[in-house]
């Protein structure tokens, strides 16, 4: 059954993360389309897009299912801590929310915060390069914010096992 959990666990992280790549890359869009336009789509072999937008979420889903997966394989393994199944699924999926809620606010963080200190878009000619160099930002400082939303998440594990050992209330 924990094993049955686990892989579903891990399942939905990838789906969850994958999820908020689509979503994030459109407000990266919003912010710079030319990131896409002019870098993005040609990295991935798109050509001519059609709707540029739609092609933004997929290429989020493909930088992003990766990552859930790493993110899934280390907070379920955590989520075996807890002593049922019921805590283990709840607990895990609370960890998994911090792990992508802290990496939106790194990603947040630098588009209001980042200034732009290499212009490394002149060979592409990029009209806007303050907002193509704050994507950039935005993009590095959501992986980061990721990593560190993991650990804060086995932090939340521990956390929260240690609390159950101690048979103090559990709601949330």
């Amino acid at each position: 059954m924990r094993t049955g959990i686990f892989i579903l666990l891990i399942l939905a992280a990838i789906l969850l993360a994958s999820l908020y790549g689509a979503v994030y890359e459109q407000i990266t869009y919003s912010v710079s389309n030319e990131f896409f336009t002019k870098m993005r789509f040609q990295k991935y072999g798109i050509e001519n897009a059609t709707n540029e937008r739609w092609e933004a979420a997929i290429i989020g889903i493909k930088n992003t299912w990766g990552v859930g997966l790493a993110l899934g394989i280390f907070l379920s393994l955590s989520g075996l801590l807890h002593s049922d199944n019921k805590k283990m699924i709840l607990v895990t999926a609370q960890s998994f929310l911090i792990a992508l809620f802290t990496s939106f606010i790194f990603g947040m963080i630098a588009l209001l915060f980042s200034q732009p200190s290499i212009d490394v878009v002149t060979e592409i000619n990029v009209e806007n390069k303050a907002a193509f160099n704050k994507v950039l930002s935005m993009n590095n400082y959501s992986y980061v914010g990721a990593v560190i939303g993991m650990f804060i998440g086995l932090g939340w594990q521990v956390f929260k096992t240690h609390r159950s050992k101690k048979n103090i209330d559990l709601t949330v």
